[in-house]
């Protein structure tokens, strides 16, 4: 992707990390388990198949060289009209310093790539680099304890990825990627695109756009959905169109979603549900700037389309003397993150259910004052408004099933004595109908659920504690007994995790 370093960790929340690349998993020696960047920051091109497969475009032309005539293309609705100049025409004017062992034009890549969308003046990148593994990785990072807290799986050590871009005149393809023509040329047709969005400041414009001030990640969701999707829907085209391809990008992410059941998930959600939102509203990439300047305020809209309505309001204020919040910790999730969530544990379709209908939600943190978030003393509460009062009957049933495949349940402590809840890992879990729309997961340290009060009335929410345990947190009834959480029912693919940049801190 495109990525000027200080622009790019602004905008984005989470980039995908590449399970299933044609490049090989490197354990990092300083694995801490935790979502990363790389030592530039950059953004990365997603995996395309399981175990690092090409798309189906062997059936025809595969090669860049091959004749620029446009095959059958069923990803857009209509034809696109005759491109002012031809691509070869066009990539004839291009200087882009590439490797011998590249099998591909760049040039012609990228000529063709900018014809599509309608951008004929773009300039194309000077330099296209090939590394090894080492060289495209993903860096120890930090991890977000909040991901510990719901049971999301850890990744299992760095990631190298296929391409991506360094520098608004740089894209790295990983040496993997050069035995792969077919695949190595739809890489670059998607990272055409990332240089097209950086050339107008694309990742800027749409954060304000989408975020203006506060940065939720439910906000940062939608404008990597709409950078990624927009160069994976192009990406899809192009496929169609030069490489007569039976199955595109976007096919591929539609089946690897389905196969994950991790973290990973919800990486490849993004990709996918940004793709198909673009899809769904354009019939060529030539409209790609529509998209840009009227983009979804929600992933609920992003899910739904734009006429799925407005984010609800939901205030969420704390009335504690010995727990203090963390406001950079204040953060709103989101639909997608909600429905991939359930889907690393329930159907799909029983995820999908249970997310729709989503209004808000509102996650707080709180620690007792001399407590590091970092450590296990950490609590959370996490408020959800709905839209009726079947959805967020829907949404606690499936919730309750969650917890119980990556929990234990058990009777725990609550400000009215013993109830029934979860536990593991030190940590205790109650999940509360406020009213009939409203509901709360608070979790984390037994002191904190055991003390916290959540309730719901005209102004709000108010999380406040019990008398008792003002100054006297009570920090003597964690689980002592070693605890074992269920495993998935499905085997787990290699885990992957989005990565978490300065903007999406308060994901943390």
């Amino acid at each position: 992707m495109r990525a000027r370093l200080r622009i790019l960790l602004v905008v984005c929340c989470l980039v995908l990390a590449g399970c299933d690349a044609p490049a090989t998993r490197q354990p990092s020696a300083t694995e801490t388990g935790t979502p990363a960047t790389t030592a530039a920051g950059d953004a990365k091109t997603p995996a395309t198949t399981a175990g690092g497969d090409t798309p189906a475009t062997t059936a025809g032309r595969t090669d860049s060289s091959a004749a620029d005539a446009p095959a059958g293309d069923d990803t857009t609705r209509t034809a696109t009209p005759t491109p002012p100049r031809s691509p070869r025409a066009l990539a004839a004017t291009y200087d882009v310093d590439t490797p011998a062992a590249l099998p591909t034009n760049v040039s012609l890549v990228f000529a063709r790539t900018a014809l599509l969308a309608d951008r004929p003046d773009a300039e194309p990148p000077s330099t296209v680099e090939i590394r090894r593994d080492a060289g495209t990785q993903v860096g120890p990072g930090r991890y977000p304890p909040f991901f510990d807290v719901l049971g999301i799986a850890r990744p299992n050590g760095t990631q190298a990825y296929p391409a991506f871009v360094a520098n608004p005149d740089r894209i790295v393809v990983n040496r993997n990627l050069t035995a792969r023509p077919a695949l190595l040329e739809a890489t670059l047709a998607q990272e055409a695109v990332h240089v097209l969005q950086f050339s107008n400041r694309r990742p800027v414009t749409l954060r304000r756009a989408v975020a203006g001030g506060r940065v939720t990640v439910d906000e940062s969701y939608v404008v990597t959905a709409l950078l990624e999707g927009t160069a994976v829907y192009t990406e899809s085209v192009y496929q169609r169109r030069y490489q007569n391809a039976t199955t595109t990008r976007i096919d591929d992410l539609r089946r690897l979603l389905a196969d994950r059941t991790t973290v990973g998930r919800i990486s490849y959600g993004i990709y996918y549900y940004g793709a198909r939102h673009v899809r769904d509203r354009l019939d060529s990439p030539a409209g790609l700037e529509r998209v840009y300047e009227s983009p979804p305020e929600t992933t609920e809209q992003l899910l739904h389309g734009r006429d799925a309505g407005p984010q609800a309001t939901l205030p969420v204020t704390a009335e504690t003397e010995t727990y203090e919040t963390r406001p950079r910790r204040r953060t709103t999730f989101g639909e997608l993150f909600v429905r991939e969530t359930l889907a690393t544990r329930l159907e799909p379709s029983v995820a999908a259910r249970a997310a729709a209908g989503w209004g808000t939600d509102e996650r707080l943190v709180f620690v007792d004052g001399t407590e590091s978030e970092t450590t296990d003393a950490a609590g959370y509460v996490w408020t959800h408004r709905w839209d009726t009062v079947g959805d967020a009957r829907e949404f606690t049933a499936a919730f309750g099933r969650y917890l119980n495949a990556t929990q234990n349940r058990s009777a725990v402590t609550g400000p009215n004595g013993q109830t029934t809840g979860w536990r593991s890992d030190g940590r205790t879990y109650r999940l509360r109908r406020l009213d009939d729309r409203t509901t709360a997961l608070v979790a984390g340290d037994p002191g904190f659920v055991a003390n916290a009060t959540v309730t719901v009335g005209e102004d709000g929410v108010v999380v406040g504690q019990t008398p008792n345990s003002v100054g006297t947190p009570n920090r003597t009834k964690k689980p002592t007994a070693a605890t074992r959480v269920p495993t998935a029912t499905s085997r787990p693919p290699n885990d992957c995790i989005g990565l978490v940049t300065r903007s999406s801190s308060n994901s943390r």
